[in-house]
């Protein structure tokens, strides 16, 4: 496609309902993508079926936002 196709970035995603997880599942193939979600049921189906890093906690408090080092 083009240079910009190729880059590998990261990805936060908060919230993992129906289009989080469709997010999850297509960026993942080709980025490097963190979840974040309260519910640790969602938060370990989309570990284990994808190459995600996942982080248990309210996507609005900035502590649960420090440990997805949403900050880089």
């Amino acid at each position: 496609c083009c240079a910009v196709c190729s880059l590998r970035v990261n990805i936060l995603i908060v919230g993992l309902g129906q289009v989080g997880s469709h997010l999850a599942k297509v960026l993942s193939a080709d980025h490097s993508v963190t979840v974040v979600d309260q519910d640790g049921h969602r938060l370990r189906r989309v570990v284990e079926t994808l190459d995600v890093q996942s982080v248990q906690g309210d996507g609005a408090h900035p502590d649960v936002l420090d440990r997805a080092d949403a900050g880089s």
